[in-house]
């Protein structure tokens, strides 16, 4: 079986991409299956008892950086993506098997901690000019500029430490084998 794996829209979802497909591949529409797959906020711990068809969803999403996705499902094996590039920058690529439950759940929480790695400094940081409007500490301008020093050098270990992590992370990716194909 392969999946494609085509953009999502209002006026073209999984239903629309069957008709399309069905008419350029010569294929009767009841021989393709196809859901709508979209990018969702879920903590690794909620994905496990999800079906295989959600993780793939959010692993392509995660993978292509779509937040809503349509997958078509062809009842065989392409050899070839050739008659669905005539859709350009729309088709995404296919996958030909669903990868294991595990090797899903692994691949989605590198994304996902690569994801929470860029707001991870937001934990740190503190804000300095919520300081002066909101509360009244009687600081003076000068103390405030001090306060911004001091937090800046106590932030760069911090933001070389979270750079370090974000490289660690995109090169534990791309050292996965692809899960979505185009141009074979």
């Amino acid at each position: 079986m392969t999946y494609a794996v085509f953009k999502f829209h209002r006026n073209c979802n999984a239903d629309e991409w069957i008709k399309r497909l069905s008419i350029q591949l010569l294929t009767p529409e009841s021989k393709l299956h196809g859901f709508d797959a979209w990018e969702a906020d879920i903590k690794i711990r909620g994905m496990t008892a999800k079906p295989t068809e959600v993780l793939a969803g959010n692993l392509v999403c995660s993978e292509t950086k779509e937040h809503t996705i349509s997958i078509v499902k062809f009842p065989k094996v392409l050899s070839t993506d050739k008659h669905l590039m005539i859709f350009g920058n729309e088709y995404l690529g296919c996958f030909t098997k669903v990868l294991k439950k595990n090797e899903m759940l692994s691949r989605i929480e590198l994304f996902e901690k690569l994801n929470n790695n860029e707001s991870l400094i937001d934990h740190f940081e503190a804000n300095i000019n919520s300081i002066i409007t909101g509360y009244k500490f009687g600081l003076t301008a000068a103390e405030i500029e001090e306060l911004k020093i001091l937090q800046a050098a106590y932030l760069k270990p911090i933001e070389k430490w979270i750079k370090l992590r974000r490289k660690t992370l995109e090169k534990s990716i791309e050292q996965m084998p692809k899960f979505l194909l185009r141009g074979f």
